[in-house]
């Protein structure tokens, strides 16, 4: 179904505001750190440094579980011709799904244990 003109605009506004909300917090983060207003103690670089694993270890996470729910309710046959990846498919959704439940608890556990260390 296309979208109406209301709504074009709407997602507009949600696209441009998200961009603009993205890049401010960005910008208050390595204003913050630059004037050491960091809570952790260290060199600026190390901070920035930081950063960068913390949001690569987040950007990770977030790209597994999105790629891991989505293969969640497809055949391992589908795989059949690629070993690894039809070996991996098996690991990931053995057990009815409780390999996916349990990676799921363990990222959001690591995200949450990452995220305090970060803040504090």
């Amino acid at each position: 179904m296309p979208k109406t003109q209301a709504g074009k605009i709407f997602d507009w506004v949600r696209y441009v505001g998200s961009t603009i909300l993205a890049g401010l917090s960005a910008f208050v983060i390595i204003y913050s750190i630059a004037h050491g207003l960091a809570a952790l103690p260290g060199h600026p670089l190390l901070h920035y440094i930081l950063l960068a694993l913390d949001l690569l270890l987040l950007a990770y996470l977030e790209g597994l579980q999105v790629a891991i729910l989505a293969l969640e309710n497809v055949r391992s046959n589908t795989f059949s011709h690629m070993p690894r990846a039809c070996v991996s498919h098996t690991l990931c959704t053995a057990r009815d799904g409780l390999n996916v439940q349990r990676f799921l608890v363990g990222r959001q556990f690591l995200l949450c244990l990452w995220s305090s260390f970060v803040l504090n």
